[in-house]
C-alpha cells in the first residue's frame, strides 16, 4: 500500500495497489512502489507480495487472475499471458475439460478429435473402431450380421446366441436376434444366417443350435433342405432307403396305391404294365384271353405268352400255360393264342385224331382203304367204317364209298376195289354178284357158258342148277 499525502499519519489515507501488483515495501508514498507480478503470478489488489498460478493455469505480467486453459487444451507454459503458447491441443482420441491439468484417454467405447474437451460415445448398434478421429463414420463400427450393441459406447459387439441369427448389420437390440425356425439350425454364436438340415432329414424343434437335432426320414418318406416334416412318398413312388431326399417312381410292371411307400407292389402273374409311377392296380392290365404270364413284373404285353397251337383260353390274366385247353381228340388248330374253343377245327369225315391239342390238319389221321367214315370230328378209329358189300374205296380217308359199276362186284365188306364181272354178265343192283345175261349161265366151275338146248334163253342170272327147262326136257341129274 501506499499514502499519496504527506504526513497524514491515518490508516485510511493508504491506497491498495492494484491487483496484479505488489508492494512489499512499507511507509510508501507512491503507487510507484506497486510492482507489476511476473508471468506465472497473480495478485489481488493491495498485495505484498505475488502468487504462482495454480497448476493448470497461466498468467501475463501484471495479471491479477490465472486463466485456465480451455477446454481440449492442457498447459505447458504458465509464464505466459497468450493461451496459444501456454496451452498445447490434446491430440485425437483423449479429452481435457476446461480447466484440466492433463488430457486423458477416452473412454472405452468413445472417440475424440484434437482439442476435444468431451469424448463422444458410439451410437447403439456400434462399436469403437478407433478413438482418434472426431468423424463417427471413422471411429464407429457397424455391428455385422449376428451381432448387435444395445446400449452406447459399446467397444465390441455382442453375438446372438446359438439357435439364433440375425442378418440385419447395425442392430441395437437383441430382438433382432431371430430364433431358428424347425428345418435349421445355427451352432454358433453370431450367426447371420442359420444352416438348413440337409436334404433327407428333418428338425421340428424352433431354436435348434446343433446338426444333432436334424433327424433323418425313415423308408417312405423324404425331405428337401430346411425341411420341418418329412413328406410321404405320394402313391406311384417309394423311397427304400432312408435319408432319402426323393422318392423313386415305380418301374413298369410294378405299382404303389397309398402314399409313404417303401417298396412298390408287383403286378403279379398274368398281368403287366407299360406305366412308370403306376398309383393304383388299375394299372395293371391282365394278359389278354389266349394269352399267359407267370411273370410277377411283366412291363409289356409282349411277355404276355400265347397259347400254342393246338390250345385256346377264354380266360383274362391266367399266369400259367396250364390255363390253355387242348382242343378235344377229333379237333386241331393252327392258330396261336386261339381265345376259345371255336378256332378247334374239326378233322374232316374220313378221318379221325385220336390226340388233344392237335396242331394242324395233319394230325387227323385218314380211315383206311375200303373204309369210309361220314362223320366230322372223329376221335377214335373206330368211326371208319367198312364199305358195305357192292361198294368199295380205294383212297384212305374217304368220306364215303363208290358203288361198283354195272361191269363189277363186291361181293363183301372192306373191299378197295371192285371185282370184274364175268363175260356175259352184269352186276345185279347191290353190286354184290354179277348174274348171266340172258342166254347164258354159270356152270359148275363158275364159268359162264351159253346154255344148252332145251332151256329157256329168256332168263337172266342163271346156274346149273336153276336152269329152267322147257317143256319136253328134263335132267339126266342134278349137275347136268
Amino acid at each position: 500500500r501506499y499514502d499519496p499525502t504527506i504526513y497524514s499519519n491515518l490508516p485510511s489515507a493508504c491506497v491498495d495497489c492494484k491487483g496484479g501488483k505488489y508492494s512489499n515495501s512499507t511507509g510508501a508514498t507512491s503507487n510507484s512502489t506497486c510492482h507489476n507480478c511476473e508471468a506465472g503470478e497473480y495478485s489481488t489488489a493491495g498485495s505484498s507480495t505475488c502468487s504462482l498460478c495454480e497448476t493448470g493455469k497461466y498468467s501475463g505480467v501484471g495479471s491479477y487472475t490465472c486463466t485456465s486453459c480451455s477446454g481440449g487444451k492442457f498447459l505447458t507454459e504458465s509464464a505466459t499471458g497468450d493461451e496459444n503458447l501456454a496451452c498445447s491441443f490434446c491430440t485425437a482420441g483423449k479429452f481435457l475439460p476446461a480447466g484440466g491439468t492433463e488430457c486423458a484417454l477416452c473412454d472405452p467405447g468413445k472417440y475424440s478429435g484434437n482439442k476435444a474437451a468431451t469424448c463422444t460415445p458410439c451410437p447403439k448398434g456400434k462399436y469403437l473402431s478407433n478413438s482418434a478421429t472426431e468423424d463417427e463414420s471413422l471411429a464407429c463400427t457397424a455391428c455385422g450380421a449376428g451381432k448387435y450393441s444395445d446400449s452406447e459406447s459399446s467397444s465390441s459387439c455382442t453375438m446372438c446366441a446359438a439357435g439364433k441369427y440375425s442378418s440385419r448389420t447395425e442392430a441395437a437390440t437383441q430382438s433382432t436376434c431371430a430364433t431358428c425356425v424347425a428345418g435349421r439350425y445355427s451352432s454358433t454364436e453370431g450367426a447371420a444366417i442359420c444352416t438348413n438340415c440337409t436334404s433327407g432329414k428333418y428338425s421340428a424343434f424352433i431354436g435348434s443350435s446343433t446338426v444333432g437335432l436334424c433327424i433323418p426320414c425313415e423308408a417312405g418318406k423324404f425331405s428337401l433342405e430346411a425341411a420341418a416334416i418329412c413328406a410321404e412318398c405320394p402313391a406311384g413312388k417309394f423311397s427304400k432307403e432312408v435319408e432319402s431326399s426323393s422318392c423313386t417312381e415305380c418301374a413298369a410292371g410294378r405299382y404303389s396305391s397309398t402314399p409313404g411307400n417303401f417298396d412298390c407292389n408287383d403286378c403279379g402273374a398274368g398281368k403287366y404294365s407299360t406305366t412308370i409311377g403306376a398309383s393304383s392296380l388299375t394299372n395293371c392290365i391282365h394278359c389278354g384271353a389266349g394269352k399267359y404270364s407267370a411273370s410277377l413284373i411283366a412291363q409289356s404285353e409282349s411277355v404276355c405268352s400265347h397259347c400254342g397251337a393246338g390250345r385256346f383260353s377264354s380266360a383274362e390274366g391266367a399266369t400259367s400255360d396250364s390255363t390253355c385247353s387242348p382242343c378235344v381228340a377229333g379237333k386241331f388248330s393252327s392258330f396261336i393264342g386261339a381265345k376259345n374253343e371255336s378256332t378247334c377245327s374239326l378233322c374232316v369225315a374220313g378221318k379221325f385224331s385220336p390226340s388233344k391239342g392237335a396242331t394242324s390238319a395233319s394230325n387227323c389221321l385218314d380211315c383206311g382203304v375200303g373204309k369210309y367214315s361220314f362223320s366230322k370230328g372223329s376221335s377214335s378209329e373206330s368211326t371208319c367204317l367198312e364199305c358195305k358189300a357192292g361198294k368199295v374205296n380205294a383212297m384212305p380217308g374217304a368220306s364215303e364209298c363208290t358203288d361198283c359199276p354195272l361191269t363189277g362186284f363186291a361181293p363183301t365188306e372192306g373191299l378197295n376195289n371192285c371185282d370184274l364181272c364175268p363175260p356175259n354178265t352184269l352186276s345185279d343192283n347191290s353190286r354184290t354178284s354179277c348174274p348171266t345175261l340172258p342166254g347164258f349161265y354159270y356152270t359148275a366151275s363158275n364159268q359162264v357158258e351159253i346154255v344148252p338146248q332145251g332151256v329157256n334163253t329168256t332168263t337172266t342170272g342163271l346156274a346149273l342148277h336153276t336152269l329152267p327147262l322147257l317143256p319136253g326136257y328134263w335132267r339126266t341129274n342134278a349137275n347136268s
